[in-house]
């Protein structure tokens, strides 16, 4: 947005500070939203009703308390960015879903300049795959001096956008530790099998997160799935799931 937006608003962005991009893995992106008490984007909010696409946006920025020049050059690089023409755009409510949650993307973006937000929440797109993370990439493009916050359910999902360092749980732990990998499993059984394995799982350096029946495994350079395998068969232990975190299932 520095370069359509006027030379006060490009002054502003450039004194903002380094972006950060965060990938949040959780079944919801609330209970982080409310404990950083952070801007989410909503995409379920009825908006545009019978408006066209730039004056809805330019309504967003005069309610955010952009003058007029600042809304008509905001505008002018989200239109395009979204690749939604200049000077005639559709209604809103003939939006496909795709650009619908993309307008609410711009309508962050615009908040995010005009009110100084520090730090964007972008839930898990109501898209299907591969459109959300098709959408999670323009995310990173609208927002200027934020640091931005992707949620998905899976981490794989971010696997490609996100550094692994930067992947945290809904309590901000890093899901993968700088070196060695992280191995998710399922089993199935407990006892003395189950307390076996994770005897041999402790031997190997590898701690364990979660269970009985999940798991995340934090494993040392050197360990991996033939390893965790082969301890799950000496210790007599059924594995339903076994995979690298960053691996699609």
């Amino acid at each position: 947005m520095i370069d359509a937006a006027p030379k006060a608003a490009a002054e502003r962005l450039k004194e903002a500070a380094t972006p950060r991009l965060v990938g949040l893995v959780a079944d919801t992106a609330r209970a982080y939203v409310e404990r950083r008490a952070a801007f989410a984007i909503v995409f379920d909010a009825p908006r545009g009703g019978s408006m066209r696409v730039r004056d809805w946006l330019e309504t967003v920025a005069a309610i955010d308390g952009c003058s007029p020049v600042e809304a008509r050059a905001l505008c002018d690089t989200l239109l395009r960015q979204l690749s939604l023409p200049l000077a005639t755009t559709p209604l809103v409510s003939s939006l496909p879903a795709t650009h619908l949650t993309a307008v609410a993307l711009a309508e962050g973006a615009i908040a995010a300049w005009a009110q100084r937000l520090p730090l964007v929440v972008v839930p898990a797109p109501p898209l299907p795959w591969p459109a959300r993370n098709d959408l999670r990439k323009l995310a990173t493009e609208l927002f200027a001096g934020v640091e931005v916050v992707l949620h998905a359910r899976e981490p794989w999902e971010l696997a490609h956008l996100v550094p692994r360092e930067a992947l945290v749980d809904e309590h901000e732990r890093p899901l993968v530790a700088e070196r060695g990998r992280a191995i998710v499993t399922r089993v199935y059984g407990g006892g003395v099998p189950y307390a076996a394995w994770l005897t041999a799982l402790d031997a190997l350096g590898v701690t364990v997160d979660g269970g009985p029946i999940a798991h995340v495994l934090h494993a040392p350079d050197g360990v991996g799935v033939r390893e965790i395998l082969a301890a799950a068969y000496d210790a007599e232990l059924d594995l339903l799931e076994i995979r690298e975190l960053l691996d699609a299932p």
